[in-house]
């Protein structure tokens, strides 16, 4: 890792995740959008993003359990909000 944060911006390694990270059928948040939500990464709310985050860390568990997959995305949620809150 140390190696490619000395080629890649942060944004370029976020990208990156973003294409090869595993959703369980496949490769890709922007698949795992759209077979989740039936639209595109970029046009999903706050929750619908922080759930197909949420599903990466474990797609075969989430997949059969969606009450877990629901509470990790509102323990993602919360971190996120309360970094915006840090930062004001």
């Amino acid at each position: 890792m140390l190696f490619v944060s000395l080629h890649l911006s942060q944004d370029e390694v976020l990208g990156l995740y973003a294409s090869l990270a595993y959703n369980g059928k496949g490769q890709g948040l922007n698949s795992l959008s759209q077979g989740l939500f039936t639209k595109p990464l970029d046009a999903l709310s706050d929750e619908e993003a922080a759930m197909v985050v949420a599903f990466t860390w474990a797609p075969d568990l989430y997949a059969q359990h969606p009450e877990r997959l629901r509470a990790r995305t509102d323990i993602l949620l919360s971190r996120a909000r309360s970094t915006q809150l840090n930062a004001l």
